[in-house]
């Protein structure tokens, strides 16, 4: 399966890092709706791309009991009570 996207983009330490910016942004204590999308720089593009933040973090939630305790203690770092 081929995909548009940046490498990049598909790393969650990259993804962890404009959760950690919008939760500064917005406050921990807001949800980030699953809808809501951030446009960012990656290296190597000349356009700005956009990133689907509450698609990851929605999908990342359901998923939460696949991931490693190191991705869970990153996640309840940046303050997703639910990790």
């Amino acid at each position: 399966m081929s995909s548009d996207r940046p490498p990049a983009l598909a790393d969650p330490p990259i993804r962890c890092h404009h959760l950690t910016h919008s939760h500064q942004r917005e406050g921990a204590h807001r949800p980030v709706p699953r809808g809501h999308s951030e446009e960012i720089t990656v290296d190597g593009e000349t356009q700005p791309v956009i990133v689907k933040l509450g698609v990851w973090v929605s999908n990342t939630k359901t998923r939460r009991d696949k991931l490693a305790a190191d991705q869970l203690d990153g996640l309840r770092a940046i303050g997703m009570e639910w990790a």
